[in-house]
């Protein structure tokens, strides 16, 4: 089981390497994203694109202890659209282990395919949609994910699992 996306595989490094020059501190795009190739025919072609943002912050927020990770390995499947065999979205405060909230994608024979990990004492354990989270995961992106913790570190006191607080990030899905 794969995750598609519908965006090209041109597109999506083009907006990956903006979002990294916009939004974070002190992110290098080689740092962050490594451009898959093979050679056919005597011809460099892009194969994918595997992003690795780790531990970034976002700019304008450096007083802020929250940073973020960003995982995945895209692959083309269509001129139009990308596919991944798995993600990880993560947000966590690098002063308070127990302050995270990670959006997860994978084919588990044991646990959801879609699922949030989080402080398991005050949100639960492997949080799916919409049995105990109101967000649908399988409408997720990278870029969502980002101005998802973009916004949540500008609003820290409106949690993004907190059903009753979270709105303002629901809308970027």
């Amino acid at each position: 089981m794969v995750k598609e996306f519908k965006i090209s595989q041109v597109d999506y490094i083009r907006d990956i390497i903006k979002y990294i020059q916009e939004r974070l501190e002190s992110a290098a795009v080689e740092d962050c994203i490594d451009i898959n190739y093979t050679v056919r025919s005597g011809e460099k072609k892009v194969t994918g694109a595997t992003l690795k943002i780790i531990d970034k912050s976002f700019k304008n927020y450096g007083d802020s202890n929250y940073v973020i990770k960003i995982q995945e390995t895209v692959r083309l499947k269509t001129q139009n659209s990308i596919i991944t065999n798995k993600y990880s979205y993560e947000i966590r405060n690098a002063t308070d282990p127990s302050d995270f909230v990670r959006f997860d994608y994978k084919p588990y024979d044991d646990f959801p395919h879609f699922h949030i990990n989080s402080d398991e004492e005050k949100w639960g354990n492997h949080l799916t949609y919409p049995k105990s989270t109101n967000i649908d995961l399988e409408r997720l992106d990278c870029f969502k994910a980002i101005n998802i913790f973009n916004s949540f570190v500008a609003h820290p006191n409106e949690h993004i699992l907190d059903k009753t607080k979270n709105g303002r990030y629901l809308k970027y899905l």
